[in-house]
């Protein structure tokens, strides 16, 4: 019973004195740990080696555990989920099927709802510096998955997303262009091509 009164008295030990995480003088503390645990299980050859083996793993997976928290945070690969802004943006394209939040292009608003003026709000997302073949029916927005109501008649805004449907009438639209256009996009134009400050040009 006593490499078990040791193990027990060194574990508590350690519990009982924690600090800010050093890893040179944890490292030595741990080696110091498994030398004397070893030089006192030395006594029973087949209960020492099972401690011993348990021990060694245990030390494993803590280091392990202890140096991946001493690690800076590593960025995670895989989609961004937010619109990028500004000019300054590397050039970027899709290649198969794949999700993007794509560049903010350009932002305006315009047209009147009742006495409610400037009611609509256009935002030019780009997902691509290159042509796509195409846009699936299914997108974020605000971190809810919505449906693009493609079988729809679209109107000047583009195909109504189902979940932005309230009581019959549709608030929000998706209108799409695949890059290979020669002519700018005749909605824009219309909306915001005689802006002073901004204006959407051909």
């Amino acid at each position: 019973m006593k490499p078990f009164r040791v193990l027990l008295l060194t574990l508590v030990a350690l519990a009982a004195t924690t600090a800010h995480a050093h890893a040179g003088p944890v490292v030595a503390a741990l080696g110091a740990l498994a030398s004397s645990i070893g030089a006192a299980l030395q006594a029973s050859s087949l209960l020492g080696f099972l401690l011993r083996a348990a021990v060694t793993t245990l030390l494993r997976v803590g280091m392990s555990l202890l140096q991946r928290a001493m690690q800076k945070k590593q960025v995670e690969p895989g989609i961004k989920g937010q619109v990028a802004i500004g000019g300054d943006n590397p050039l970027a394209f899709i290649a198969g099927w794949y999700a993007t939040a794509g560049e903010l292009a350009y932002v305006g608003s315009w047209g009147q709802d009742g006495s409610t003026p400037n009611a609509y709000l256009t935002l030019v997302i780009e997902l691509s510096d290159l042509p796509v073949a195409g846009l699936r029916s299914r997108v974020f927005v605000n971190g809810e998955a919505c449906t693009i109501d493609f079988g729809a008649a679209p109107v000047e805004q583009g195909y109504p997303v189902l979940e932005y449907r309230k009581d019959g009438k549709d608030h929000l639209w998706i209108r799409f262009n695949d890059g290979t256009q020669t002519t700018a996009d005749p909605f824009l134009l219309a909306k915001f091509g005689n802006l002073v400050d901004r204006p959407w040009e051909a």
